[in-house]
C-alpha cells in the first residue's frame, strides 16, 4: 500500500491538543542540541498555535499543520513583524513535526506554506534558526533555496 501524501492546512482550535503534543515535543527535542534550551524559551505558547486565524492578527501570524492521513503530524509557526517590500522579512518562530512522520514531505510541505503566506504579505525574505549540530534542519532550509546570513554567539553571565 502507497503511503498517503502529506497535507497542509492552517491550524484551526480543533487543532489544540495536537499542538499543545507537538510543542511539548519540540521542547524535549531541542534540549537534546546545544543552545536548544534557550531558543525553546523563544517558541510560540501552544495556545497560540491553536488560536487560528482570526481578524487582523491573521496578517501577522501564520500557524500550519502537517497531515498524513488525517492526522496532524507537524507544525509551523512565523510572523510578520517588520514593514512590507524587499526588506521586510517573515520569521519562522517554529517548525515541527513528529519523529514518526518524518522523510514524507511534511517539513519540506509546512516550509512551502509558510514561504507562500510570506510572499502574500510583501515579505522579501524569511529568517528560520537551526541550532549547531542540527544537521536536518540546516539541511531542509537548505534545500528550499535559504542560507545562512548571520551566526549569533552567545556567552553566559
Amino acid at each position: 500500500m502507497p503511503l498517503s501524501a502529506p497535507q497542509l492546512r492552517t491550524a484551526r482550535p480543533i487543532d489544540r491538543t495536537a499542538l499543545r503534543s507537538l510543542h511539548a515535543a519540540a521542547h524535549a527535542e531541542l534540549s537534546e542540541h546545544r543552545g536548544g534550551a534557550r531558543l525553546a524559551a523563544y517558541l510560540p505558547e501552544p495556545d497560540e498555535l491553536g488560536a487560528g486565524p482570526d481578524g487582523p492578527a491573521a496578517t501577522l501570524r501564520c500557524v500550519l499543520v502537517g497531515l498524513l492521513d488525517g492526522e496532524v503530524v507537524g507544525t509551523a509557526s512565523a510572523s510578520c513583524n517588520h514593514p512590507p517590500g524587499p526588506a521586510g522579512v517573515a520569521t519562522l518562530d517554529l517548525l515541527f513535526v513528529d519523529r514518526a512522520a518524518r522523510r514524507r514531505g511534511v517539513g519540506s510541505l509546512l516550509l512551502s506554506g509558510v514561504r507562500s503566506w510570506a510572499r502574500d504579505r510583501g515579505c522579501g525574505g524569511i529568517d528560520a534558526a537551526a541550532l549547531p549540530g542540527d544537521r536536518a534542519t540546516k539541511s531542509l532550509f537548505e534545500a528550499a533555496g535559504m542560507r545562512a546570513r548571520l551566526l549569533i554567539l552567545h556567552g553566559d553571565l
